[in-house]
């Protein structure tokens, strides 16, 4: 109980439709859950990792079993055994189930807004204290593209519309009441533009320089100065 309780995001594949899921370090009571927001308490670490960073065209899908009976997940080289549910009571089979997950960016990119809703779920009466961690906004390009729309222009336009994460900010800071505190964090320029997996170091030394730059901004160290005054305060 003493432990910080961690939620990461992912997606659900092995459903259709697909649906954003959460990988929790702890059990949420019935009282508590979110029923649209599907969750599993019992993976991994490693499973966690691979989960929420299997980029579609980057890696490939994470693929979990779960024996229905006892609820534990097995990685994909390492089946349940048959000898797993006696022991625990079931005097059946497993009975196997496949999870596949990918990046939870295809559904939810900035996961503030569903840690929102998993917060107050959980703590339906406490001010909530949000921090959320940007890796930085590209300036817009203009002008808008004018040309025909074949499958390259669509496939990348449903990328950079999935990708946005600035509505959903917004979205963030209005969900949250009057005693509860929202705090984002996020660069803006126009090298965080470049490809996912750069690895070019004069881009990397200027995205360093970049968020330097942002963190001594006179208004963002204001921010940071208050946010540490508020989780070094007593708890409520």
């Amino acid at each position: 109980a003493d432990l910080p309780a961690c939620c990461v995001v992912t997606t659900l594949v092995s459903r259709d439709p697909s649906r954003t899921c959460l990988l929790k370090s702890y059990q949420s009571n019935a009282d508590a859950s979110v029923p649209y927001l599907p969750a599993v308490h019992r993976a991994t670490i490693l499973q966690c990792i691979r989960a929420t960073s299997a980029a579609p065209y980057y890696l490939e899908e994470a693929l979990c079993h779960a024996d229905v009976c006892t609820g534990e997940f097995y990685p994909e080289d390492k089946p349940a055994p048959k000898e797993a549910s006696r022991e625990r009571g079931f005097h059946l089979d497993p009975v196997v189930t496949a999870y596949r997950f990918v990046d939870g960016a295809i559904t939810t990119n900035n996961p503030t807004c569903a840690s929102i809703i998993e917060a107050k779920a959980l703590y339906p009466n406490r001010p909530l204290v949000v921090v959320s961690l940007g890796t930085g906004n590209g300036l817009a390009k203009v002008p808008v593209k004018t040309y025909p729309s074949g499958i390259g222009v669509v496939l990348q336009n449903l990328i950079t519309s999935v990708s946005d994460v600035s509505l959903a900010d917004s979205f963030a800071a209005h969900m949250l009441g009057r005693e509860d505190r929202y705090y984002r964090f996020c660069p803006t320029a126009d090298v965080f533009n470049c490809d996912m997996g750069i690895s070019d170091e004069a881009v990397l030394s200027e995205i360093r320089s970049e968020s330097k730059a942002y963190m001594a901004n006179p208004s963002v160290r204001a921010k940071l100065v208050d946010l540490a005054k508020i989780l070094a305060g007593p708890r409520t």
